[in-house]
């Protein structure tokens, strides 16, 4: 009973709302101070906590801790917990931990998957379960396409992202653009759903595989195709060397790439330098003096999340230019 009442929310559900319905449920009697025989419960978050693209999934992580411990602290009799599971993005960890939860009573609602591949390969588990699963980052537009009524998400998918991308292209006058995606879930279908948009503007397109570190091959064809623009499709792992080796070999075209890319890692990795920027959104504003010091309160580094937008890497430097679309009037989540 309690499982399907966490589920019923999925529409309007961030971490904070699944923390709410894994706590107290009144029986009735009105006393909303005194905790019920069906109070208190149990949330599961999974995703890539460690590995090389972690910095992508840490800042959510630490907004659900945030929304737990806020909700302990205003309902001490009614104690939500919450325990993570770290698959490292990787699919073929994500789902024997997710045999594990779906087969756990006490778990009412999942916070994940993070990345599309693993979101898509446990969709299935979590919706026989019964669990609501709410993705904070999970882009691929198919996922909400496969009738599955367990899986929500609180971001645009690649079709939202992609116009977004192409917007920002066209407007900077791009001729030539080269694509190159990793092949993964979310990298091929961003990839795929810009190369729609951009139609003529596309001169090539090249795959890479996930883990690669040497990219000459990459690189030649970009050359010879004379483009002014590239843009990736994947994650910071791949895409900082790749950077790196595009500079070296005097390449001077500009790299866009998609939220995939929204990690602090991705800068420090593709310019090699010690002092690369720790704060992306601000690459491109004025230089302006420092606000006051805040409080002491503790606050998650989610919440001083940016807004979603293409990442630019020109040989200079990075620059950001916010583009998240805005929520449809009406839609209390981006499931669509």
């Amino acid at each position: 009973m309690r499982r399907s009442y966490v589920r019923a929310l999925g529409t309007v559900a961030l971490a904070a709302t699944l923390v709410v319905a894994a706590g107290c449920q009144d029986s009735g009697g009105g006393d909303g101070g005194t905790a019920s025989g069906d109070c208190g419960g149990k949330i599961a978050i999974f995703g890539a906590f460690t590995g090389d693209n972690a910095g992508l999934v840490i800042p959510s992580l630490n907004g659900a801790n945030l929304a737990v411990e806020q909700f302990n602290t205003a309902n001490p009799n009614c104690k939500v917990t919450m325990q993570p599971f770290d698959t490292q993005g990787d699919p073929a960890v994500a789902t024997p931990f997710a045999n594990q939860i779906a087969s756990d009573n006490s778990f009412l609602g999942v916070i994940g998957g993070h990345f599309s591949g693993e979101s898509d390969a446990t969709m299935p588990i979590y919706q026989a379960a019964g669990l609501a699963m709410v993705s904070p980052s999970a882009t691929r537009t198919d996922l909400t396409q496969k009738g599955n009524t367990s899986f929500y998400r609180v971001v645009g998918n690649d079709g939202t992202q992609a116009g977004a991308v192409a917007s920002y292209l066209k407007t900077q006058n791009a001729q030539k653009v080269f694509m190159i995606d990793d092949a993964s879930a979310y990298g091929a279908g961003i990839t795929e759903e810009l190369g729609k948009q951009l139609g003529p503007l596309v001169v090539n397109k090249d795959k890479i595989q996930e883990r690669q570190a040497q990219f000459d091959a990459t690189i030649s064809k970009i050359k010879s195709a004379q483009a002014d623009y590239v843009f990736y499709g994947g994650y910071t792992r791949e895409a900082a060397p790749l950077v790196k080796q595009m500079r070296a070999a005097g390449v001077q075209a500009k790299f866009v790439g998609p939220d995939g890319l929204y990690d602090t890692a991705f800068p420090k990795g593709a310019s090699g330098a010690p002092r690369a920027r720790s704060s992306p959104a601000r690459a491109s504003r004025p230089t302006r003096p420092a606000a006051p010091s805040p409080p002491t309160t503790r606050r998650s580094s989610a919440s001083r999340r940016a807004p979603t937008a293409p990442r630019v890497s020109t040989p200079r430097r990075s620059t950001w230019t916010p583009s998240r679309p805005a929520r449809r009037p009406g839609r209390t989540s981006w499931r669509t």
